[in-house]
């Protein structure tokens, strides 16, 4: 029997009828070999079992080893990783297309095309060496030892490579099939068929379509009849989700109601990783078992994260904020995890210390750097073998799992006596994670979400299609990052023949790809698209004058049961429904064009206000009230996360107590006015005040001396005042048990250092006299309270001085109802009053880049009473609304802008910002 190529204009009918038990049935993916009843294969599989005697395919480790290696050759100036990664997609293809380095080289002058070549050439010379061959070459390759009879269909087309490789393994009787109708979009494949012609092949071609709804629309779209074809619709939708949900619903009514069989319905979208999301969420509602096929990478799994996170704290010497992450999520489910928790939060443990508290014998015994590679993959193997766990109900982590011990074995056949660090190690996983893939939902049965080329060659009852907006259906040719279509079209000119893919034959690929999705249904397609962001309906759908189908919601979801129920009067009242309500109700009137109610901080007078205001109040109210209502009268915050970081608070805190201290310290020993004996004492400041070791040297025993002192004058004021007294010692876990202490005490030192040093710290003529002085006070009818940082002496006159962590002083506020003033420089000047009678004489900020920033008072009495006017207006009133500032803007840093929602809401209301009308 000879061997035939068929043209046919509805391949799936045509591959039907030829299959025969002594064909080996080859496919572009499963759809096609399970809709013919045949076990999957596909030409990779078959040219990877013919390879000539003593050669096989390289592994992903050794192709990007090698291919790594080459690109630094060659561009020494560029990260190799990133190199390899922006020219890896144009030797894939130059290889697939058989091309040689001096095939590349001939006649383009191009730079960027001869570095390719050099590329290329060194990278095939490292594979010939170890016997290699890479997959993308593989076609080209394969010897016909024993050739198999053959039945190939589904390609849209084939390329020449893959003819290559049928030609050289067909035995007689194989059948290939490919689709053709009088149209220019198959002149490809009447030109492979005469190709295959030339090798001895037999051209058939079938003119006849069979009467199928699929055979129907792939017809008409080539060759219009103006009518629309029984059984295809298209639906607009407002949004993808409700696109989802509708698609959805209709699903679940065939499957409950018509009895479909879910393996007989299949979603087709251009982009799965955009859609699945959005679709796995929708069918959990729905209640539809929609399986996920498109692969995911490895670093999207749970154990692929837990790795990165486990080779990190094992390079940072098992750091304490990272490890206690790493194994809260082996703690998970143990009976004594609480216990190890608690226990690990208390005493804060890192590095070898964590075997106290559970942690893995592999985390702690790691190989040392410069180990062999195979002791490292090893010790990795070990790590996979203990995070069973993570995978051991969740069947794509067991494949993650799975994929990862097969990398470890065949590297550790590879690595030969090469040695590594653990930071060699986390590259090697890096590599892995990136390169290796598992599907996002293992598993079979349910309804399918396929892209078009997973449906090539397949069949189903139902077809339903999402997202086919313009700009995604059909989706744009992409281009390479290296080799790009206009050096395809140099290097064709140059060979005389179509060799590498151009933009015009990539977008005659992507239609055929398309109008085999067309081949697929039997019953029902259905075209959904969505007109959020002004979009239409693709135009590539126009040749079927699809009938429009009505966006019908259908309630096929508890939540959809559950809005409708919400809009109901008539629905009996239940607790649930009417908080629902309420709830409804106060969400619509907050983004209406209604003005501002007791949701959005307009609540009334009766709101009982502090007894006393700090600076740092009255400038929140001024900046914006609702910002001060929401910190000041709810006592909203954030939760408190635990950080590797101290807070800004606490960094404050501890920047004040050591200069304090410090200050202390140089006035024993007479250096008050000597920046460099200062800075001397900037480092035993810093340990006493978090809690560390003194040492026995000068600077430290006055540091000491001081601390004693200052602890004693606190503990009287405490006992004073009624308070409980803490000692230090008393107030929790010391920073000095930070993971990043030594990070931090490093450059708080260098900080403090630096500000100590300026001479702008104590002025010549100037006294520290007071530090921390708290004082209370009435300022333009506020009752306030403040405290110090420091006062200095000068001839008699007090000097304020407020510390601050910026490089800049605080900008003034300003309003259309006052002038722009300093509100903290106006309430310490004018609010305290010192016991002794003393004249205050001014005031300055002493910032982080070593300046003073002398206090500006307010000019005059105007601006004053205007604030104190609009400020006791609102407090009367309880008048908080959200109304920010215009200089500085409040909102850059504000906490609370999920609960304000500034934005187009207030644009609705007519009243976006005070100061902007």
């Amino acid at each position: 029997m000879p061997r035939t190529i068929l043209l046919h204009p509805h391949p799936i009918s045509a591959a039907r009828e030829r299959l025969t038990s002594d064909h080996t049935l080859l496919s572009p993916n499963r759809a096609a070999a399970e809709r013919l009843g045949r076990p999957y294969a596909d030409l990779r599989s078959v040219a990877a079992d013919r390879l000539p005697e003593g050669w096989r395919l390289a592994s992903h480790l050794t192709r990007r080893q090698l291919l790594r290696a080459q690109v630094r050759r060659v561009w020494r100036s560029l990260r190799p990783e990133q190199a390899r990664a922006w020219v890896e997609p144009s030797v894939v293809r130059v290889l697939r297309a058989g091309l040689t380095p001096d095939q590349l080289r001939a006649g383009q002058p191009e730079q960027r095309v001869q570095q390719l070549a050099d590329v290329l050439e060194g990278y095939l010379e490292a594979l010939r060496a170890r016997g290699l061959n890479d997959p993308a070459e593989a076609n080209w390759w394969a010897q016909a030892d024993e050739p198999l009879q053959l039945l190939a269909s589904g390609w849209a087309r084939l390329n020449r490579d893959e003819l290559r490789l049928l030609d050289t393994v067909s035995a007689e009787g194989s059948v290939v099939i490919l689709p053709a109708l009088d149209h220019s979009l198959f002149d490809a494949n009447r030109e492979a068929a005469a190709w295959l012609a030339e090798q001895e092949w037999t051209i058939e071609i079938e003119e006849r379509s069979p009467g199928s709804l699929g055979a129907t629309l792939s017809r008409d779209w080539l060759l219009p009849r103006g009518e629309t074809a029984g059984g295809a619709e298209v639906t607009a939708w407002a949004t993808p989700a409700a696109e989802a949900e509708g698609v959805l619903g209709r699903v679940k009514q065939l499957i409950v109601h018509d009895h479909v069989s879910p393996s007989q319905i299949v979603l087709v979208v251009r982009n799965e990783a955009e859609w699945a999301p959005l679709l796995a969420s929708v069918a959990r509602q729905v209640g539809v078992p929609v399986r996920l096929n498109h692969m995911v990478g490895l670093r999207e799994t749970r154990l692929g994260a837990w790795l990165v996170a486990a080779l990190g704290a094992v390079v940072d010497g098992l750091p304490y904020e990272a490890t206690l992450r790493l194994l809260r999520t082996l703690w998970h489910g143990s009976s004594q995890a609480a216990e190890q928790q608690a226990e690990a939060k208390r005493n804060l443990p890192r590095g070898d210390a964590w075997a106290e508290y559970g942690a893995w014998p592999v985390l702690l015994n790691t190989p040392a750097d410069d180990d062999p590679a195979t002791a490292w993959l090893k010790w990795l193997d070990d790590l996979l073998q203990g995070a069973r766990s993570l995978r051991s109900r969740d069947a794509r982590e067991a494949l993650a799992g799975a994929a990862l011990e097969r990398a470890c074995a065949q590297a550790a056949s590879e690595v030969g006596d090469a040695t590594w660090s653990a930071k060699d190690c986390a590259a090697q996983l890096a590599d892995w994670l990136d390169l290796l893939s598992v599907p996002a939902q293992p598993g079979r049965g349910g309804v399918a979400l396929h892209t078009p080329l997973a449906m090539l060659g397949g069949e189903r009852e139902y077809v339903f299609i999402l997202g086919a907006r313009d700009g995604a259906w059909p989706g744009e040719a992409k281009d390479d990052s290296f080799l790009d279509f206009i050096d395809r079209e140099a290097i064709n000119n140059t060979l005389g023949e179509a060799r590498l893919e151009t933009a015009s034959a990539a977008g005659e690929r992507e239609s055929a790809v398309l109008w085999s999705t067309l081949c697929v249904p039997t019953r029902l397609l259905s075209v959904n698209y969505s007109t959020a962001d002004r979009h239409e309906l693709s135009r590539w759908w126009d040749p079927l004058a699809l009938r429009s189908a009505p966006a019908v919601p259908l309630l096929a979801s508890a939540p959809a049961w559950r809005r409708a129920a919400l809009r109901l009067h008539e629905v009996a009242p239940d607790e649930a429904l009417m908080a629902a309500r309420e709830a409804w109700d106060v969400e619509t009137r907050r983004e209406g064009p209604e003005p501002p109610n007791a949701h959005d901080g307009v609540v009334g007078p009766g709101i009982p206000t502090p007894p006393a205001f700090s600076a740092s109040s009255l400038r929140s109210l001024a900046s914006c009230p609702f910002q001060w209502f929401a910190k000041y009268i709810l006592r909203l915050g954030e939760d408190e996360e635990l950080a590797p970081d101290p807070s800004a608070l606490t960094k404050g805190t501890v920047f004040h107590d050591t200069l304090h201290l410090l200050l202390l310290a140089a006035a024993r020993l007479g250096w008050t006015t000597v920046p460099a004996r200062r800075a001397q004492l900037v480092a035993p400041s810093l340990e006493a005040v978090v809690g560390g070791q003194l040492g026995d040297d000068e600077a430290a025993l006055a540091v000491a001396e001081a601390r004693t002192a200052w602890r004693d004058a606190r503990r009287a004021e405490a006992e004073a005042a009624g308070r409980e007294w803490l000692d230090d010692d008393e107030r929790g876990a010391p920073l000095t048990r930070l993971p990043n202490w030594p990070r931090l005490r490093a450059e708080w030192t260098a900080s403090l250092q630096d500000a100590v040093r300026s001479d702008d710290f104590v002025l010549a003529d100037h006294e520290p006299h007071e530090f921390e002085v708290a004082f209370t006070g009435f300022w333009s009818g506020f009752p306030i309270r403040g405290r110090l940082d420091r006062i200095d002496l000068i001839n008699g006159e007090l000097q304020l001085i407020d510390y601050k962590l910026g490089k800049t002083a605080p900008k003034a506020i300003k309003r259309p109802d006052w002038e722009a003033f300093d509100l903290q420089a106006a309430i310490y000047l004018q609010g305290f009053a010192d016991p002794l009678a003393r004249r205050v004489a001014g005031g300055h900020y002493l910032l982080a880049n070593r300046k003073r920033s002398a206090w500006s008072a307010p000019d005059g009495e105007g601006p004053v009473q205007e604030f104190a006017t609009w400020a006791l207006a609102r407090l009367n009133q309880g008048d908080y609304p959200v109304a920010p500032c215009s200089t500085p803007d409040p909102c850059q840093y504000c906490e609370y802008t999920a609960v304000c929602r500034r934005g187009p809401r207030l644009e609705r209301k007519g009243s976006v910002v005070e100061d902007s009308e």
